[in-house]
């Protein structure tokens, strides 16, 4: 057994013992003395040890004391045995550095570290123009993904819909000195072939463009790799991912009421639409969609996110 405590799990001592609060349950163990031991053996308890390593060296009595804590936390609810967690390659700086999106796929299955790094090496290509692209390349790299290709699309006259590429430059050099391990690549054009390690096309467009969406999408299907995109209109923003190479597009990705002249992209906007995305190429690539349960849409369906509201829209703008 290699016992790994919950993310979220908080010890509180109490008169009678301690009050232990998990991500799911919070339960109470009248049991005087044992919140110290607890706070002693907690740093330990990260699944990287075997439950036989860590009392190896301890006397007998102190041995079976914490054994019978972890055996008491496993049937509580606040350690899982992570014995049969897939093996990763991520080393200790990453992990430490993304430890939130580690915990937050640790909250909803096993292996976090083996899903997380599959996120990670996703290696996207971004395709399209503005605010939204550069938002997204900002997303995909804080986000802890490793590679990331940005192709930007002529937008021709519409000098409003231009990406900034000296800030975009700026933003990701103040990456790299956060010491943050990534590659990062920019060139103009629509892409014709894709590079060979890609694993998802992903289009990000200040306005809608269905065209240029189908000829990515096909592109992506040609190249048996898997297609997303975020688009917006006016004050909606519209968020689409399928990992699954060649998959159709999620329903209405390229419908919308075009909104000419008014835009919401404006402060931490884009960048909210960004994360989401990233959040929902997240759960698809590390296996999360199908357990997604909060009452929204699914991963893998299209998500309207009312930019004026930071809300999410239940159904389609009219």
């Amino acid at each position: 057994m290699r016992p790994r405590l919950l993310p979220h799990t908080h010890l509180l001592p109490s008169d009678q013992g301690v009050v232990i609060r998990g991500p799911q349950r919070t339960v109470a163990l009248p049991m005087p003395g044992i919140y110290p031991w607890l706070e002693r053996i907690r740093p330990f308890l990260d699944g990287s040890r075997r439950l036989d390593e860590l009392v190896a060296d301890l006397a007998p009595q102190a041995a079976n004391h914490v054994r019978a804590l972890v055996e008491l936390l496993v049937r509580e609810g606040f350690v899982r045995d992570a014995e049969g967690d897939l093996r990763h390659g991520l080393s200790p700086e990453i992990r430490t550095r993304h430890a939130a999106l580690i915990d937050f796929i640790a909250l909803r299955a096993d292996s976090p570290e083996y899903h997380f790094e599959r996120y990670r090496n996703c290696a996207p290509v971004v395709v399209g123009f503005g605010r939204l692209a550069s938002a997204l390349v900002l997303a995909l790299l804080t986000s802890g993904v490793e590679q990331v290709r940005l192709c930007i699309e002529d937008t021709g006259h519409r000098s409003e819909n231009r990406t900034d590429l000296a800030r975009l430059d700026e933003c990701v050099e103040l990456l790299r000195k956060e010491n943050l391990s990534f590659r990062y690549e920019a060139a103009h054009g629509e892409p014709q072939n894709l590079p060979a390690d890609t694993g998802v096309a992903l289009l990000a467009c200040d306005t809608l463009e269905p065209e240029l969406a189908a000829r990515v999408r096909a592109l992506a299907a040609r190249e048996g790799v898997g297609y997303g995109q975020l688009t917006a209109s006016g004050r909606h923003a519209f968020i689409s991912v399928r990992t699954e190479a060649g998959a159709a597009p999620a329903a209405g990705a390229d419908e919308g009421l075009e909104e000419p002249g008014v835009t919401y992209l404006g402060g931490p906007n884009a960048a909210l639409a960004a994360n989401q995305l990233c959040l929902r190429l997240l759960c698809q690539v590390a296996g999360l969609d199908e357990r997604e349960d909060s009452g929204g849409t699914s991963a893998s369906d299209v998500a309207v996110l009312d930019l004026a509201t930071g809300r999410f829209l239940t159904a389609r703008p009219a």
